[in-house]
Formats: C-alpha cells, sequence, structure tokens
C-alpha cells in the first residue's frame, strides 16, 4: 500500500511517500522549481513520487475547513475561496484519491516525536509557529506510540507572527528572511529598545501558572506604523537584538512550563519558530536530550500528517528533503 503525504498551498510544496515497509521518499518543491520556499507542487516532484505506485491514501497537513473559520474570523475573506487539497493535487495527479485532513499542529508534532532519536523512548513535545488553523503554540506528551496533547493557546496571540512582523518592521521580508533578523541581532544592543518592544507589544508574558503569551495588537497586520522615527541601519539592527532576546525569553518560559507539565527528560522542538537555531539552545537547561528533526516547519508535515494517523516510528535518513 502506497500512502501520500504533503503540505503546499501557502508555502514549502512537499511531498513524502511511504510503503507498508515505511518512508521510501521525501522531497521539497523548491529542490525541482529552484525557487525558495515555493507553496505549489511540482509536476517533476509527483513524477518522482509515482515511480513508488500510485497512491492509496493521501493525507494533508492540516484543516481547511477549520482553517476557513480562522479566517472568517480575522476577516481575510479572500482566503476563503482558496480550492481545496482534493482538487488542487489533482491538478497534477488526475487520480488521486480524496485528501485526508490532518490538524496542523499535529502534523508537526507527529513529524517530531515519531522521528525522535531517543531510541523511541518518552518525550516532551514543543510546537511553536505562526498559525495553523488556529493554533499558534501547544505542547504535547509522547508515551510509546501515544500523543496526547496538553495544551496550547490560539491566534491571535502568535510568537511566530509577531516575530514576522518584527522582520517586517526591519525591512526584511516576513515568513522568509526571519534568519536575516536573528543575524542582525548579533550587531545590535538588546538594551536599547527591549523595554520599550515590551511594553508596546507584549501584554502579558508566559508563566507556570499561566502558559499563555498574550500582545497588544494583531500583527497579522504587521507593524510597519510602529516608531517609524527608527529608521537607521542601527536601529534597526537594536530592534534585531532586543526581539532576539525578548523572543528567549518566552521560549525559555514555554520551555520551562514544558518540563514542568511532562515529567520526562527528553523534549521534540518542532514547529516554524524552530528555525530560530541560536535560541533552541536554551532547551538543554530544562532537558537531558532534545531532538529537532531536519525541516521542522512546514516541509517537514508532509512526513508528520502520515504519522499522525499511522502512530508509528520512523527513522528519517540524511537523504530525506536533499
Amino acid at each position: 500500500m502506497i500512502t501520500w503525504g504533503w503540505t503546499g498551498m501557502v508555502r514549502d510544496a512537499s511531498l513524502a511517500v511511504f510503503s507498508s515497509d515505511g518512508l521510501e521518499f521525501a522531497a521539497l518543491s523548491e529542490r525541482y522549481s529552484f525557487k525558495k520556499n515555493d507553496k505549489h507542487l511540482h509536476k517533476d516532484l509527483i513524477a518522482d513520487a509515482l515511480n513508488y505506485g500510485k497512491p492509496n491514501k493521501i493525507y494533508f497537513y492540516e484543516r481547511p475547513n477549520l482553517k476557513k473559520t480562522r479566517q472568517l474570523w480575522a476577516r481575510q475573506y479572500t482566503l476563503l475561496w482558496k480550492e481545496s487539497p482534493t482538487t488542487y493535487i489533482r491538478k497534477f495527479y488526475k487520480d488521486a484519491p480524496r485528501c485526508t485532513t490532518t490538524s496542523h499542529h499535529l502534523s508537526h508534532a507527529a513529524f517530531g516525536y515519531y522521528t525522535n532519536n531517543f531510541d523511541y523512548s518518552n518525550a516532551a513535545v514543543l510546537v511553536i509557529d505562526s498559525v495553523g488553523e488556529w493554533e499558534t503554540i501547544s505542547i504535547w506528551e509522547g508515551k510509546g506510540t501515544k500523543l496526547k496533547k496538553l495544551w496550547s493557546q490560539c491566534y491571535p496571540n502568535s510568537i511566530g507572527i509577531w516575530y514576522s512582523a518584527m522582520t517586517q518592521r526591519i525591512g526584511l521580508t516576513p515568513q522568509e528572511q526571519e534568519h536575516e533578523l536573528m543575524n542582525m541581532a548579533k550587531i545590535g544592543d538588546p538594551d536599547k529598545y527591549y523595554k520599550l518592544i515590551k511594553t508596546d507589544f507584549i501584554k502579558k508574558m508566559p508563566s507556570l501558572s499561566d502558559p499563555r503569551v498574550l500582545f497588544k495588537r494583531n500583527f497579522h497586520r504587521g507593524c510597519r506604523d510602529w516608531r517609524t522615527d527608527l529608521n537607521t541601519v542601527q536601529d534597526y539592527a537594536d530592534i534585531a537584538a532586543a526581539t532576539q532576546r525578548i523572543y528567549e525569553e518566552i521560549l525559555d518560559a514555554l520551555l520551562s512550563i514544558t518540563a514542568d507539565k511532562t515529567f520526562t527528560t527528553n523534549i521534540v522542538l518542532v514547529g516554524s519558530c524552530i528555525l530560530d537555531c541560536v535560541a533552541n539552545e536554551r532547551a538543554s537547561k530544562y532537558f537531558d536530550k532534545v531532538w529537532i528533526p531536519p525541516h521542522p516547519g512546514d516541509a517537514g508535515s508532509a512526513i508528520g500528517c502520515v504519522l499522525a494517523h499511522r502512530r508509528q516510528f520512523c527513522l528519517i535518513n540524511n537523504y530525506i528533503f536533499n
């Protein structure tokens, strides 16, 4: 039996192929199109996947109908008419079976947990991204083959969207150049605008008694209007440094909360925010072993959405996604 899992239509299109024996193939569309973060599937990617046989089952990494409720709430009306995953993939393979949808954060959590290198022992899972259907942060506990969600936070309070808005504020491209903000932070003063950004944007930091991180505005609309007088290269570097410092403080708190909720020495970190490799070092303060799978953002969920249903561990070879 051949099973496909895929992501796309928003960013980072990818596709994974499983046989009855396990994972056979996984690749990013950008490897075929040479377009960074390509959101569309590619005909050559589909052709390579079909070399393993026609799919009997196809899983998609999120639930579009639930996502539409959030888009409706956010008044993103133009997004409500986006085609279904099944309609979309049949443009590339007309005989594709109907797609089975999977919760966005479950796809993330399953990708991280079921590929862990802890000899398949129990682990905590922390997912942080911009937004799935509604969820922006979630904490999970994996025991054996079972994965259970313990807590989550929802839109519009999103660490990932805030970080992207700050990326845009300093003249970079959101959802693409966040790594440049992280690099600029190295030459900025993390103290100069730290209190200002916290005062203007952060309503509540996470704590053991209340894990939520709350913001004073919806950053899906950006923050280019904020302190337009701060417009020099050094200002941008100092804003980046303060943003990175605050993000690391938030992550540190969430790691502490995850440790408190799960009572395990292993942790899996996954979601687009986990691409911040500088901040991830904080996980070793609270956990003995840390697993961050390759491509912890949406692309990895092509594998995760299948594993969420199979509930089986899967070794990732070095060539996967290369």
